[in-house]
């Protein structure tokens, strides 16, 4: 909750809203979660349903039919080209050692999964995201020899200790296990590739690469629009919460941080900015 309030004020800004707007966007924000949060614990049953259009804002609608109309073979194509993947500035070779480690342990992977008759085409390096940057991350290329599937592609992402530990201490177990578990949360169907992967005894969670597509929130640059969009994701978020099963606990320690929350994210908004002009002047 605290990174995506933050989030609004950063895109807010972005988006030309003043200072005042932006911090009634974030309460809106967070009201909308906590009336969202306390509406499905009487609607238990909507948590196994896939969310329902009516949720979904025009923005956000708009963006998942354009995902939804891009074709495999289309994907594919802009991905792959003779068997292999194509290189570009997000997608790079990696050593031989590296490619023989990561087949070896997609290999396993799908035998447990009884996928025998699928097999590694081509090993990558994906460099994607912002917080997850210097991670290992990796794609795999799967095909069938007898051509009964077609082929698809997996990314394997390494899994460590979440930012918040600089506040909380670290969390034990495996953080692998953590990031699916909180995927899991968010949709009713998940990816069937969806798990967990060791390589080279480093914690990694392996899921299908799927083409994706981004609300562009730069043109939000009424309030009114920004409320709406926010109705969504206010939805979305308190409708993961409430898979968790741990409700009342969540609810209870959202009364007591919502103030600062909001506070939070008026004042790290700031730094961020501080924080990025630092990073510019010193590159």
């Amino acid at each position: 909750l605290a990174r995506c309030a933050t989030s609004i004020q950063l895109a807010a800004e972005n988006a030309g809203i003043g200072e005042n707007d932006r911090d009634e966007l974030v309460d809106y924000f967070l009201n909308g979660y906590n009336n969202n949060l306390n509406r499905l614990q009487t609607n238990l049953s909507e948590l196994n349903q896939p969310i329902s259009d009516k949720y979904l804002t025009k923005p956000i609608s708009k963006a998942i039919n354009k995902v939804s109309n891009y074709s495999s073979n289309q994907f594919m194509q802009d991905m792959i080209k003779n068997g292999s993947f194509i290189l570009n500035d997000k997608i790079t070779s990696i050593s031989t050692d590296i490619k023989t480690s990561v087949t070896l342990a997609v290999n396993n992977y799908l035998s447990l999964k009884k996928n025998t008759s699928l097999r590694v085409k081509d090993v990558a390096a994906r460099i994607a995201g912002k917080g997850s940057l210097g991670k290992y991350r990796y794609i795999v290329l799967l095909g069938d020899p007898k051509q009964k599937i077609s082929d698809f592609i997996l990314e394997l992402k390494e899994a460590s200790q979440p930012s918040s530990t600089i506040a909380i201490g670290s969390l034990s177990g495996n953080q692998a296990q953590r990031v699916v578990q909180a995927n899991k949360y968010f949709v009713s169907l998940s990816d069937p590739y969806l798990d967990t992967i060791k390589i080279n005894n480093i914690d990694f969670f392996i899921k299908q690469l799927n083409p994706d597509e981004k609300v562009d929130l730069s043109k939000m640059d009424k309030k009114s629009d920004f409320k709406e969009f926010l109705d969504t994701v206010a939805y979305v978020v308190a409708r993961a919460n409430a898979r968790s099963g741990k409700y009342f606990d969540i609810l209870k320690d959202f009364k007591q941080s919502q103030a600062n929350i909001s506070q939070f994210s008026k004042q790290y908004s700031k730094q961020v900015k501080q924080d990025f002009e630092a990073f510019k002047n010193n590159h």
